[in-house]
């Protein structure tokens, strides 16, 4: 009796062990391909994720794209100077002077006029003779004014020789440099033109204002010739290697 319980027992555990079999295999068999599938699912998610945000990044992009583009060419092909210098090269100017023109009238320019007027400037300054001073400083002012008016012409002679030879216009050192001069000879000269920084100043307090800033205006001058032998010196180099 114990014997045949026993039997019974272990027969049905085994049928129930050979009954859930299939279904244990089944969801083993079933699950490397649902997590297969899940993996495609998500590979391909991720692509379509990436693409996405490619093409919106790129989109927001674009016209930053555009606007750089842009800038380069205003850089190299100014549209009114490459006009300009279209219209000069139908004069059938000789080469030499296209080549040659601005550096040698802006040497002649800047030994007779700017290097003589910074000598004016600080002659008078350093004049014994008050009276004497006074006028070598008028004719400073002078000099120094149409010498900064004749500074802005041939920067612009400078930027239509560059673009009639073919060459990028305001992409050298020697451009940045013409830049460089402009900018401190218009300070400099709007800084004398109001008054040495003395402004609504009066009396001794105005006096000693303008003192001061006459002296940072010779100094400043300095600076501008140091910056003037510079630019001389890397429109050589060009020269040189053209």
């Amino acid at each position: 009796m114990w014997t045949a319980a026993f039997v019974t027992l272990t027969g049905s555990s085994v049928y129930r062990r050979s009954a859930l079999s299939p279904l244990v295999s089944g969801r083993a068999t079933a699950s490397p391909s649902f997590h297969s599938r899940w993996a495609r699912f998500g590979v391909k998610s991720r692509q379509r994720g990436r693409q996405c945000a490619r093409a919106t990044l790129q989109c927001l992009l674009e016209p930053l794209g555009f606007l750089n583009v842009a800038a380069e060419e205003a850089v190299q092909n100014p549209l009114v100077i490459q006009r300009i210098a279209d219209y000069f090269k139908t004069l059938s100017i000789p080469e030499p002077v296209v080549e040659y023109g601005h550096p040698v009238m802006m040497t002649i320019m800047v030994a007779a006029m700017g290097l003589g007027g910074a000598y004016l400037g600080w002659a008078g300054r350093l004049n014994p003779d008050k009276r004497a001073g006074v006028k070598q400083k008028q004719t400073h002012a002078t000099v120094m004014g149409a010498f900064t008016l004749l500074a802005f012409l041939g920067a612009s002679g400078g930027m239509l020789s560059v673009a009639m030879q073919g060459f990028p216009v305001g992409q050298s050192a020697h451009a940045l440099s013409a830049v460089l001069v402009l900018v401190l000879l218009s300070f400099n000269g709007i800084y004398a033109g109001t008054g040495f920084g003395a402004g609504s100043k009066r009396g001794r307090e105005a006096t000693e204002a303008a003192a001061q800033g006459r002296r940072v205006h010779a100094y400043l001058g300095v600076a501008i010739v140091a910056a003037l032998l510079l630019h001389a010196f890397l429109g050589l180099q060009m020269i040189i290697g053209s």
